[in-house]
């Protein structure tokens, strides 16, 4: 979209122009409006913006002098439009001050004490007509918003505009009488509140109206409109949105000065593509409207409306989350002050990335349009991201004053209130519509952050509302924090049985199964609740993950409320699927069938219920499918589906997954008689042929499948699927013709032949590709991940640079940064700091240059430099922990040289530091000897270094390998390596492996990434298989997807072919995967672990002079080396504990980490702890 700085300040209505050809010029044969509403834009208020679609693009009528006199308009009556009041045309600047000193004056604690009487009365009628708007709204009666509309006040405000200058009478006329079958005020406010009204004529009967808009999903955005007091009332004779500074009647009077020229054409194409681009993002095609909106901004737009279009370009990028985009469309507006929301969005997509360039930006906003409840709550959360925490409590305060309710503001003022003394909170409170509800919603949070705030709550309920659901919760928080979780659940049990309001009183029974829990007293909790509401709400926090219930005490609860609540569909579904678990499969299709019978009967009524129904009733038809197939009854199954192809496709998938190749000709037979033009038919015989690995003709028939479903297919299912077979085949060709995004699907195959280091065929690839354009920045940044793969760092800087510099690809920040940072590993890597200082020089993204210069700095003997950029960076709002996290070049950063940063931000070590990487299972202890371990760690690399390494647990002996940068360490111990792994496979092998292996040896990495990772990873493999003993039972090694493992039976073929490749694919049927369910006894005993360490943290905090000792480690299995930390301080976050000190001894694992390091430990790290030099509990 090509610059215009033409000075005209004035809008457009979101239409397209098709003139009818007529005898006079284009102007007086102008398009007349006759959409619905203006364009609904970007809210801003929420931290995931939307964006609403452009409204009234319909049919616009043209119309000549000719066509007029045809259509009777005798029938319309001109009004005389001189003598009406309304307000005058003010220029930019003077509503600009009004507004600022509107909002600035606006607090809801003051009330009305300064206003008169007839202040009053006027407020309170002007609220009344909102009030009103906003019930129309509600109820989705936004065609009776006409009914509140003075439409010859607003024809008398076009006029002022001078945009009808030069029509005739009765083309105005015309355009009058047309104005109410378009014009009507923004309708996605579900509330509006009057922030203040102003008079702008002395002695008239007009105001000016400043209005919080609020949406249903609570986002918030500023108003004003005209109004006008008749003897019928007031009514609204013009409106304006305050981030785009455009009237209703300057839109008119923009859409009627360049209707029909020129000039516009270029304006009119951007509507279109806009508006397809919003249609293709409401369908969910992301891609496809990102490409209709970069066609848009190639428009050249109508003169005077350059900015206006970048802004709403720029509210499309930031729907679709593309915040480079939206800064790029804000870079392009000429004069953001007079389209505020240019500063809004620049605040909202920097906010994370630069807070300090956020906070400018929301200054800009707040000078332009006023301090809003939206913009000083974003501009106290900047202020706190930036570490100006005192400042940011001014913030809170001020949001206090308009928004007396938020719960945000009242914490974080309640939080900074000295810990001594919290009391003067209590006048905050007392203010309040229903203190005792609000104190209650805040104890939760002041329990997880500020026992002094959590006393004070407490305290001040039990004297406001002694004895109350909400007085006793509060004292269940302080009981349950000092770790007396028996009278923190005969507390909630008081209030869930005393509570009156169901919600509340179903949100008590969760906390107290949850406490009760904590206890290892589930069952006997489960036995006390009594409603089914309750229960419902109970089920949906375990699905959640809120509540840790064993599988055992989960299987109790749904018996016990099967029998008292029979008829609850969901609860039905459950036993169902506990009784398929137990392969009791007849009673589990009698339970299923019965119950879908009863949920078809329910969806047969039009309330929300049946809605509900509808759904249990596809979900229980497909647990019968399942239970009539385990049962061997296939093709009934598939006779009896409500949805054929639905049901053939269940029933393939469950066959191919049991290997019941008969069941599935079967289907195929049976489905292609009565189907056979379902495209699903061919992607099960290609399935069935992939069984065999008959890969060319599993792809063929894929392909088959992809052309029959057409455009209209749902295809999501099959396209990873054809990814993998498609590799197989080594038919790229093929995998590319079916998908519609090339560009993506290039990426994925690419992708996968690096994961398989299937180097022979990615180059072939990407030589084809390359035929015919040897530059193709898309190929150079594969070309960078197939380089960093095979650790060519040489290569790999020219084709990340490429990649970045492209202007074809879209990458997102993350990538940018990450390329570039790896750019820099590589080169620091191969002794060229030179070099890199060259191109960091010339990065755009300043906050970017700066990490990338201080990175260099630390890895070139400069600490002092990088340690005053990170201090400089985290003042603007950056994070430690960013840093110490970094994959390429944390281990710098949390080394002695910046122990200044330590002090203030403790160093948290990243989670993916120390990682298993294979586990050996056996029926024999071994002991490895130091001397064994070096001597094939130097065959592998003659510098490996071997020392011992500290264990906990059943760990018999361990040993850290060091090599360049990578660190290798292995272990060995007896009994079960990991009690909880299982798997539903059918291997008999691997299953009587993890049941009854004695002993195991583990071998793992320690170190950030580099480029010399992927050597370690090789190398841990290598020394595994070097170490390992003859009589191993099994192997569990990293599978396909992250975090997940497998295992495969100990055969000299299977251990060669994963000891050179890493893979786990190519072992198909004799790698099975392991799910993690963890024992109940041991889920009882941490339970019992962290009653015991919140205890002793509570006492560390009331007991001045405890003394409190954590013992950390990186890796839960096998626990090793446990570092321990003098705590000096306890924070609560969510529900858990998190530890600062300082680390007792130096680490030999991560030898970066040194005594007397600041430390930050999390409780799902602490394996163990004591108090006072006491007894050491320890983690089981």
């Amino acid at each position: 979209m090509a610059d215009e700085t033409h000075e005209y300040d004035a809008s457009i209505r979101l239409e397209p122009i098709e003139p009818t050809p007529a005898a006079k010029p284009p102007r007086a044969a102008a398009s007349l409006p006759a959409s619905e509403g203006w364009a609904e834009l970007e809210q801003r208020g929420g931290r995931q913006p939307w964006v609403y679609a452009l409204v009234g693009l319909g049919v616009l009528l043209s119309v000549s002098v000719l066509g007029l006199v045809a259509m009777k308009i005798a029938s319309y009556k001109p009004v005389d439009l001189s003598e009406l009041e309304v307000a005058p045309i003010r220029s930019h600047s003077e509503l600009r001050k009004e507004s600022v000193r509107v909002f600035s004056e606006y607090e809801v604690a003051a009330g009305n004490a300064a206003m008169t009487e007839t202040e009053l009365t006027e407020l309170s009628e002007v609220a009344a007509l909102f009030t009103t708007y906003s019930e129309h709204i509600e109820a989705g009666e936004t065609g009776r918003l006409v009914e509140l509309i003075d439409y010859d006040r607003l024809m008398k405000r076009t006029l002022d505009h001078g945009g009808l200058n030069g029509w005739s009478t009765l083309e105005k006329n015309q355009f009058h009488r047309n104005l109410s079958s378009y014009a009507d005020p923004v309708s996605l406010w579900t509330k509006l509140s009057v922030v203040g009204l102003v008079n702008p004529q002395p002695g008239g009967n007009t105001r000016v109206a400043y209005v919080l808009g609020t949406t249903s999903d609570g986002d918030q955005g500023e108003i004003r409109f005209w109004l006008y007091r008749s003897d019928e009332g007031w009514k609204i004779y013009d409106w304006e949105r305050l981030d785009l500074c455009f009237s209703e009647s300057r839109l008119n009077s923009a859409y009627c000065r360049h209707t029909g020229t020129p000039a516009i054409t270029g304006f009119e194409k951007w509507v279109d593509l806009v508006d397809e681009s919003d249609t293709l993002l409401e369908e969910g095609e992301l891609e496809a409207a990102k490409e209709k909106l970069r066609e848009a901004e190639r428009q050249t737009p109508a003169p005077g409306l350059s900015d206006y279009q970048w802004l709403l370009t720029a509210y499309r990028w930031s729907a679709l989350n593309e915040s480079d985009d939206v800064l790029r469309c804000c870079d392009r507006i000429a004069k953001p002050d007079k389209i505020p929301g240019a500063h809004y969005q620049r605040m909202l997509h920097q906010q994370w990335s630069n807070p300090g360039a956020a906070l400018e930006s929301l200054i800009r906003y707040e000078s332009t349009v006023g301090p809003t409840p939206d913009t000083i709550e974003q501009r106290a959360q900047l202020l706190s991201r930036m570490g100006r925490e005192q400042e940011a409590v001014v913030q809170w305060r001020r949001l206090l004053k308009r928004e007396p309710e938020s719960i945000a503001a009242l914490r974080k003022v309640l939080f900074a209130l000295p810990q001594e003394d919290k009391t003067s909170f209590g006048d905050d409170l007392d203010r309040l519509e229903d203190p005792a509800k609000t104190a209650s919603t805040l104890v939760a949070a002041a329990g997880y952050q500020d026992l002094a705030a959590l006393r004070f709550l407490t305290d001040y309920l039990n004297r406001r509302t002694p004895g109350t659901p909400e007085a006793l919760r509060a004292q269940a928080v302080v009981d349950e924090i000092a770790g007396d979780y028996d009278s923190a659940a005969d507390l909630l049990r008081r209030a869930f049985v005393t509570e009156g309001d169901p919600d509340a009183q179903a949100t008590s029974v969760v906390n107290f199964v949850r406490v009760m829990a904590e206890n290892n007293q589930a069952t006997d909790a489960l036995g006390q609740i009594s409603t089914e509401k309750a229960f419902e709400e109970l089920l949906y926090r375990y699905d959640d993950g809120e509540i840790d219930i064993t599988d055992e005490e989960y299987r109790k609860a749904i018996e016990e409320f099967g029998r008292r609540f029979p008829k609850n569909l969901d609860l039905v579904s459950r036993q169902i699927s506990q009784l398929v678990d137990d392969e009791r499969y007849a009673e589990a299709e009698r339970l299923a069938r019965a119950a879908r019978e009863r949920a078809q009967a329910l969806a047969e009524g039009e309330d929300e219920q049946a809605e509900t129904a509808s759904y249990q009733a596809d979900s229980l038809g497909y647990l019968l499918t399942r239970t009539m197939f385990e049962q061997g009854k296939t093709l009934e199954a598939y006779r009896a589906a409500d949805d054929p192809a639905q049901g053939f496709l269940q029933l393939a998938r469950l066959a191919l997954a049991d290997k019941r190749m008969d069941h599935v000709d079967w289907l195929l037979e049976a489905h292609r008689r009565d189907h056979p033009d379902d495209p699903a038919l061919e992607f099960i015989r290609g399935e069935v042929a992939a069984q065999d690995e008959r890969w060319p003709e599993a792809v063929a028939a894929f392909r088959r499948g992809f052309e029959a479903s057409g455009e209209t297919g749902d295809l999501w299912q099959w396209n990873w699927r054809m990814l993998t077979l498609c590799v197989e085949a080594g038919d790229w060709e093929s995998y590319l013709a079916t998908q519609e995004n090339k560009d993506q699907a290039l990426e994925n195959y690419a992708d996968e032949l690096i994961e398989r280091k299937a180097w022979g065929e990615f180059n072939k690839m990407i030589t084809q590709q390359r035929q015919g354009s040897s530059y193709d920045a898309r190929l150079d940044l594969l070309e960078a991940e197939a380089a960093w793969a095979r650790n060519r760092r040489d290569d790999f800087p020219s084709y990340a640079f490429s990649a970045v510099n492209s202007d074809e690809l879209d990458l997102s920040a993350y990538q940018r940064e990450d390329l570039l940072e790896r750019a820099l590993a590589a080169q620091l890597s191969t002794n060229q700091p030179n070099k890199a200082r060259g191109w960091i020089s010339v990065v755009e993204d300043s906050t970017h240059r700066k990490q990338l210069e201080l990175m260099l700095h630390a890895s070139s003997g400069q600490p002092a430099k990088a340690l005053s950029q990170i201090q400089d960076l985290i003042s603007e709002g950056g994070n430690a922990t960013e840093y110490y996290w970094n994959d390429y070049f944390g281990r710098l950063f949390v080394g002695g040289a910046f122990r200044e940063l330590h002090e203030e931000h403790p160093v948290e070590a990243p989670y993916r530091l120390v990682q298993l990487q294979a586990a050996v299972l056996m029926d024999r202890p071994i002991e490895l000897q130091r001397e064994k371990v070096a001597a094939a760690a130097n065959r592998l690399n003659p510098f490996a270094s071997t020392a011992p390494l500290r264990f906990a647990g059943s760990t018999e002996n361990a040993f850290l390998v060091r090599m360049v940068d990578v660190n290798l360490w292995v272990a060995c111990g007896s009994g079960t390596f990991r009690p909880g792994w299982e798997t539903d496979s059918d291997s008999l092998e691997v299953e009587k492996a993890l049941d009854e292996s004695s002993a195991w040896l583990a071998v793992g990495t320690a170190s950030w990434q580099s480029p010399d990772h992927e050597k370690g990873l090789e190398a841990a493999r290598h020394l595994i298989a070097e170490l390992a003993p003859d009589d191993t039972r099994a192997w569990c090694v990293p599978g396909e997807y992250s975090g997940g493992f497998v295992a495969f039976p100990a055969e000299p073929e299977s251990i060669t072919l994963w000891r050179s490749t890493g893979e786990t694919a190519p072992l198909k049927d004799r790698a099975v995967a392991l799910v993690n369910n963890t024992p109940s006894d041991q889920i009882a005993a941490n339970r019992r672990f962290n009653q015991l360490l919140r205890k002793a943290a509570h006492r560390f905090e009331e007991t001045p002079g405890t003394r409190l000792e954590v013992w950390g480690v990186f890796s839960g299995d096998p626990p090793l080396d446990p570092l321990v930390i003098n705590v000096t301080s306890v924070e609560r976050t969510s529900g858990s504990l998190r530890f600062d000190g300082t680390l007792g001894r130096s680490s030999t694992l991560v030898e970066e980490l040194r005594s007397d390091t600041p430390m930050r430990i999390e409780q799902y790290e602490t394996h163990a702890f004591r108090v006072n030099g006491g007894k050491v509990f320890v983690r089981p």
